[in-house]
């Protein structure tokens, strides 16, 4: 649709109206922007859109399966200790002690492993295994798309996670998609990382951790609020940065509003990625013009009412209010 219609309203006269996307969202509106800056002070026309690229030709599902790497129990501990000290920070719903014993059931009984415990567990070495590939690789050799590149043991992980989830939905399984999409996030390309976020979200409503009514047959040790937080964290952050529509549509937001200072969850945090979820939703997917004066108050008062309820921790949020209001 050209950008003089985006916001008409459609649909017939007996059903609710329905609005198109009102604008370019996430960073593309950010490129948009500098592409017709550049173009107005220098008149010429760039492009600032960068193809959607893995990085690394094997992280392709439609590539060959790549062999999995032979850990010795060294290697396995080493992998073990860099994902409890540099990752697990945010995954406090994954119990460290259930990783170890997996890996260890894993180093003598290989077979004794469910398919969902095997992509936990192989999740989790494709997020330490990057992390030693970043950190030892030299900061001005970024890693390598070509078709011939030497094979990485992080993407191998990371493949045979995905191949033995299959469509399993348990918890684990969620933990597994979980440590996934922070991979997928830093060595995938937007469409893969879209995937396994859609996924992520699709298995937190077959679990019905949702909804209150159903998250609280899970016990305590399950951390379902935990999970619940995180994934909607990451699928209205995401969704941001790409300028789509979340995969979650709804949730009880009481579930999140009640977080505890851990890791990215807080009360804050929960408030204020709720009001941007339901902008997203309500924008992209119909439900609202974005660029009615309406809904553009309304969100500008949920923002007033978050600056307000939050005031001794924000300070001076005058100018950060004038800010969002006038981007939404």
């Amino acid at each position: 649709m050209h950008p003089s219609r985006a916001g008409e309203a459609s649909g017939s006269p007996s059903s609710p109206p329905t609005y198109s996307q009102p604008f370019v969202l996430g960073l593309r509106a950010v490129e948009e922007d500098l592409e017709s800056l550049y173009e107005s002070r220098t008149g010429a026309a760039i492009s600032l859109r960068l193809p959607d690229l893995d990085t690394h030709p094997s992280l392709r599902t439609d590539s060959p399966l790549p062999p999995l790497p032979s850990l010795s129990w060294s290697d396995t501990l080493s992998l073990l200790d860099i994902f409890a000290h540099e990752v697990h920070i945010i995954f406090g719903f994954i119990s460290q002690d259930r990783l170890a014993h997996l890996a260890k059931r894993h180093q003598e009984l290989p077979g004794s492993l469910s398919d969902d415990q095997l992509a936990l567990l192989f999740a989790v070495f494709a997020m330490a295994s990057y992390r030693q590939e970043i950190f030892s690789r030299n900061a001005h050799s970024p890693p390598s798309v070509d078709p011939q590149a030497p094979p990485r043991a992080d993407v191998a992980f990371y493949r045979h996670a995905v191949e033995k989830l299959g469509s399993a939905t348990t918890v684990t399984a969620l933990h597994a998609l979980i440590a996934l999409q922070l991979y997928a996030m830093s060595a995938c390309s937007v469409a893969a990382t879209r995937s396994i976020i859609g996924k992520m979200a699709y298995l937190v409503q077959e679990l019905g951790l949702h909804r209150k009514s159903t998250a609280s047959a899970y016990p305590p040790e399950t951390g379902a609020s935990g999970l619940l937080f995180y994934a909607v964290f990451v699928d209205t952050y995401y969704a941001s940065l790409v300028g789509q529509r979340p995969f979650l549509p709804t949730y009880d937001e009481e579930l999140i509003a009640s977080q505890r200072d851990d890791g990215i969850a807080s009360p804050i945090i929960a408030h204020l990625i709720t009001i941007q979820h339901s902008y997203l939703t309500e924008c992209l997917g119909g439900k609202e013009d974005g660029r009615s004066a309406i809904f553009v108050l309304g969100t500008e008062g949920k923002l007033w009412r978050f600056s307000k309820d939050y005031e001794a921790l924000l300070g001076d949020n005058s100018s950060m209010l004038t800010s969002l209001a006038t981007t939404q």
